[in-house]
């Protein structure tokens, strides 16, 4: 390679006429530059020594002006030691909630961002939420508990303890019990007032979610095992179970209950008939449906998948 460089520099190749047109072009246009670029900056020189802006052509118009004279404000800093899982305005705004992989959820001033209660876990937080009159609070851990707290003086009212992570919480409509679920493979049903279990409803495996229906008289839930099931409220009796081939991300009733619509791993969203547990459509994608959703007049389903696509179908004859 250095005999190369040296033959190089002695008998440099001859240089092709269009190639030396250019080399004095290039040149010229070098030194227009820098003397260009000269005056420039003489200018703004005298226009700083005089005490006042240089007017040019170089200041920002049109939606650079904007985003330079009104850029984004910063209002407030909520700090945790740690990621944060999520985080929520109170019903008027004025309040914060977050909660974090610090173990710990927070109540925020959402004017001046004044941290207004800690409310310690023992591990990560998976999720958080204030009752209907915000005099409560109600969060899930990786600690294996739930917790319920006076949301304004933060003292510890009640802990709900699972054999495994909590994915999930919620209160009926009435606030009289709580319905959660974990990866020891239940959701349970808890005495919102004295702490005490009402029913462990159990399935295989992990437990992904529940709910109530509008009444909270039936619970829904489903699992890593295949299924979801339907129990009584009041016995904890199961009714039925909806039977996938893979372990089910999802299940929600339509309006008025008379179906069951869940989405799979095992490519499929299914619709069920939510009395007698008969499956009525079974909407095929080629890998894992991610998630499905009746339209408002629930006369199409919109199913989203792995497969890279979303699909829409007739919630009557699934095609």
């Amino acid at each position: 390679m250095q005999h190369h460089y040296e033959q190089w520099n002695r008998n440099p190749p001859p240089t092709d006429p269009s190639r030396r047109a250019f080399i004095p072009a290039l040149s010229t246009g070098l030194l227009i530059a820098l003397v260009l670029a000269a005056l420039s900056f003489s200018v703004f020189q005298t226009a700083e020594h005089q005490g006042r802006r240089a007017e040019t052509d170089l200041r920002p118009t049109g939606a650079l002006l904007n985003v330079v004279a009104d850029p984004a404000q910063e209002t407030a800093v909520l700090r945790h030691e740690d990621a944060v899982r999520g985080a929520a305005w109170n019903a008027d705004e004025s309040r914060i909630l977050s909660w974090s992989d610090d173990a710990t959820v927070r109540v925020w001033d959402a004017v001046s961002g004044e941290e207004r209660l800690t409310l310690w876990h023992d591990s990560f937080v998976q999720g958080a939420a204030w009752n209907d009159d915000e005099t409560r609070i109600l969060s899930w851990s990786w600690d294996d508990t739930v917790r319920v707290w006076d949301a304004a003086s933060g003292a510890e009212i009640l802990t709900l303890p699972h054999g495994g992570t909590v994915w999930g919480a919620v209160w009926n409509a009435d606030e009289s019990r709580i319905l959660s679920w974990s990866d020891d493979a239940t959701a349970r049903v808890w005495d919102a007032a004295s702490g005490q279990e009402r029913f462990v409803l159990r399935h295989d495996s992990i437990v992904y979610g529940a709910a109530w229906n509008a009444a909270a008289s039936l619970i829904l839930s489903w699992s890593d095992d295949g299924a979801a099931r339907v129990w009584d409220a009041a016995s904890g009796q199961e009714r039925f179970a909806l039977r996938h081939e893979s372990y089910i991300y999802g299940a929600a009733w339509n309006a008025d209950e008379s179906r069951i619509l869940s989405w799979s791993r095992d490519g499929s969203a299914r619709v069920w008939d939510a009395a007698s547990g008969a499956t009525l459509l079974t909407l095929q994608h080629e890998i894992s449906a991610n998630g499905a959703a009746w339209n408002a007049d629930e006369s199409l389903i919109l199913c989203w998948s792995g497969d890279g696509t979303a699909r829409g179908w007739d919630a009557a004859s699934g095609k």
